[in-house]
């Protein structure tokens, strides 16, 4: 089993790649206690376009990888009809945290999340240009904050 070193974005790995592991950046969010693994985010450093979604459900923490369950497969499907390539954007949530009961996350865990992690990895990205919220939750903290 790959577990990774919890330490940043790292290649996607299988069978619970990030389960019981997570950045030291973690500690102090409120769903640091009961958070099932964190799923970094994808995609090059040159990337344009950026999607923002919920959070990781159980498949996306099992891979290790954002948007690869049920929502991953619809994604999918609109690039691929919008003529983009998966793999030259960057896919991230607004919690890295796969959350118990899948349920969405707290605007007080999606800000420490921002703060700490999505935000800062946005705007490392020098040739981002476009971020789409994908989903209410995604559209509440990007557009209403």
């Amino acid at each position: 089993m790959s577990l990774g070193d919890g330490s940043g974005p790292s290649t996607p790995s299988p069978h619970w790649g990030t389960v019981g592991r997570r950045p030291p950046t973690c500690e102090g969010c409120p769903a640091h206690p009961t958070s099932l693994g964190w799923v970094p985010p994808t995609g090059p450093p040159t990337a344009t376009l950026a999607l923002v979604g919920q959070g990781p459900g159980r498949e996306e923490a099992y891979e290790s990888r954002p948007f690869v369950g049920v929502s991953g497969r619809l994604l999918d499907r609109w690039l691929s009809r919008a003529g983009i390539d998966r793999d030259t954007i960057h896919i991230t949530n607004t919690v890295w945290c796969h959350l118990p009961g899948n349920r969405p996350p707290t605007p007080a865990e999606q800000t420490h999340c921002w703060d700490r992690h999505v935000g800062p990895t946005l705007h490392s990205l020098p040739h981002l240009r476009v971020v789409v919220p994908v989903g209410i939750e995604a559209q509440r903290l990007l557009l209403w904050g």
